[in-house]
């Protein structure tokens, strides 16, 4: 019997909205012990800036100027800036799951996911087969790279951070599709030239799920966060 692949395509939230969600999500499945791995895609609005699970400085005031919300993620990693963007979220049992494995084999598995996605689309992205040793050491996600995280013409395009319980891991992932050196210069003190990701982002959606579909011959199942949250409560 395949796994299930149950697929929330979400509307834009706040930031600290998305992270409940996330966190009710991870919560759940890791309760109930379920075979089922949740991807959901989102956005945030307002735009917001994402502190990682153990990230102690950034620049706070250069957010508020910014009308940036400022929320932290249960995953570990460093800031984010969620605008312009896409972003996702996958529970899975990293025992048994199709993404098992330690932290950096589950890394590989999803990170080759989307690239075959990107590359499906015409961008030609390559993983990252180093991590920077400089990496503990910068305030933005994006940086440096770190293992399998995806590149794109010298530059990380996508960012991952995990938080792991028990047998289940929470991964959280971000597609940045430009960015406004204003905005980093502000908050980072710097800003590095960035490829324009152009990609049209229900298509990019709908071509990692049909990745993850070939590659894991999972059964799609597609709800809204309510719908899901409903079934859950039926099965009390």
């Amino acid at each position: 019997m395949s796994q299930r692949l149950l697929l929330i395509d979400d509307n834009a939230h706040p930031g600290h909205i998305n992270m409940y969600r996330d966190e009710f999500l991870f919560d759940h499945l890791r309760n109930k012990d379920s075979d089922d791995t949740i991807l959901r895609f989102y956005s945030f609005d307002p735009p917001c800036l994402s502190l990682g699970r153990f990230q102690k400085h950034y620049n706070k005031k250069a957010a508020l100027e910014l009308g940036l919300e400022i929320v932290r993620r249960p995953t570990g990693g460093r800031a984010v800036i969620h605008k312009h963007e896409i972003t996702y979220s996958l529970v899975f049992n990293w025992k048994n799951s199709i993404f098992s494995g330690n932290i950096r084999e589950s890394y590989r598995k999803i990170s080759n996911v989307f690239c075959k996605a990107f590359r499906q689309l015409g961008i030609p992205v390559e993983l990252a087969s180093i991590k920077k040793s400089d990496y503990q050491n910068k305030i933005d996600c994006f940086v440096s790279p770190s293992y399998f995280e995806l590149i794109l013409n010298n530059s990380k395009i996508m960012g991952s951070a995990q938080l792991r319980k028990r047998d289940w891991c929470l991964q959280h992932g971000s597609l940045i599709l430009k960015k406004e050196p204003i905005i980093y210069e502000k908050l980072f003190g710097r800003y590095e030239e960035y490829p324009d990701i152009n990609i049209d982002i229900e298509d990019f959606k709908e071509t990692v799920i049909n990745a993850i579909k070939k590659e894991y011959d999972m059964d799609i199942v597609r709800y809204s966060f309510n719908d899901l949250i409903e079934e859950f409560s039926c099965e009390k």
